[in-house]
């Protein structure tokens, strides 16, 4: 992974895919990415959106049926968790949520989510988002599906 103005480039004989900071929704702010490292960070822009939590974007060396059996046991042991396939410019891109409401630990009700979405490059490599963080249910800014979508358009192949 190589860096670029707050963007994120996938190497390999040639750029597997390259990704940019989503700019359009207010949560993301800047991306961080430390030279050597596969993975690059945004942190959610909490004073802005009062939406906590971070975005890690990261790449895995391996083919999703490494993770099929752990991903099938998540799923099936869990009920918040609901996965589904999607395409994206000819490739599939694996996504799994958990949403919840909760009270945190200052007795606030939040809404908290966990989403994990994988896209595979090619046969054994797999760019991953890891997304979690928390927001007020009042809030006028949400952590939603659609910005899934936002990220998934920030990736050019």
């Amino acid at each position: 992974m190589v860096s670029g103005e707050n963007s994120v480039s996938v190497v390999g004989e040639d750029v597997l895919v390259e990704f940019t900071l989503p700019t359009e929704t207010p949560i993301y702010d800047k991306l961080q990415h430390s030279e050597g490292d596969k993975y690059a960070m945004m942190i959610h822009a909490v004073m802005e959106t009062s939406v906590s939590g971070r975005t890690i974007v990261e790449v895995i060396e391996g083919t999703l049926m490494d993770f099929d059996d752990a991903l099938k046991n998540m799923v099936s042991t869990d009920d918040a968790i609901t996965g589904e396939l999607k395409e994206l410019d000819g490739k599939e891109v694996y996504i799994f949520k958990k949403l919840e409401k909760e009270v945190n630990t200052f007795g606030t009700e939040v809404c908290s989510f966990e989403y994990l979405v994988d896209i595979p490059l090619n046969e054994n490599i797999i760019l991953q988002f890891r997304i979690d963080g928390a927001y007020n249910p009042d809030n006028t800014v949400v952590f939603d599906d659609s910005i899934i979508d936002i990220l998934l358009s920030h990736c050019v192949f």
